[in-house]
This record gives C-alpha cells, structure tokens and sequence, in this order.
C-alpha cells in the first residue's frame, strides 16, 4: 500500500525539482554568469509568468558568450526577462 501525498505537497516537491534543475542549469562556464543568474532565480523566478519561464529556459540554451553579451547589454534585444536579467547584473 503506497501513501498518497497531499496535492500541495506533490506541486511544491514537483517545484523544487524544477528549481533545482534550473539552478543545474545556470551553472555556467562564467562565473559572472552564475552570479547573475543565481541573484535572478532568487530574486525574480518566482514572480515570472509562464510566458517568462519559458523565455528564462530558452536563454539558458544560448551559448556563454552569447547570453553574456545581452546581459550586459552588447546584444540587442526587447526582452523583458533580459531586462531583468540586467537589472541582476547592475546589483
């Protein structure tokens, strides 16, 4: 006989995998990179939309150089979660 969780202690275990695994995911060749998304996931993750948290994942898929560049600004770009992601950058 298996015990049956509690739905919101299902989501919350299911969201803290999620977490996780992103934190997995930031974890980059850079260390200003991992700063910056580090103060990012703990300051701004939980407040994204989903249309956001894809747009975070779909950064994380781009190359050191080329997510640095937005970070800092050398790339252009109208995201709002890039926005965000510079306002992580200048703290």
């Amino acid at each position: 006989m298996t015990d049956a969780l509690p739905s919101g202690r299902i989501q919350g275990e299911l969201d803290c995998l999620q977490l996780n695994r992103l934190r997995w995911r930031c974890r980059r060749g850079m260390l200003e990179l991992d700063l910056v998304l580090e103060r990012f996931l703990g300051e701004n993750y939980a407040r994204l939309t989903a249309q956001q948290r894809q747009e975070f994942e779909t950064l994380l898929e781009l190359e050191d150089h080329e997510l640095w560049q937005r970070v800092r600004g050398e790339a252009a770009t109208a995201s709002s979660v890039v926005q965000m992601l510079r306002g992580s950058h200048d703290t």
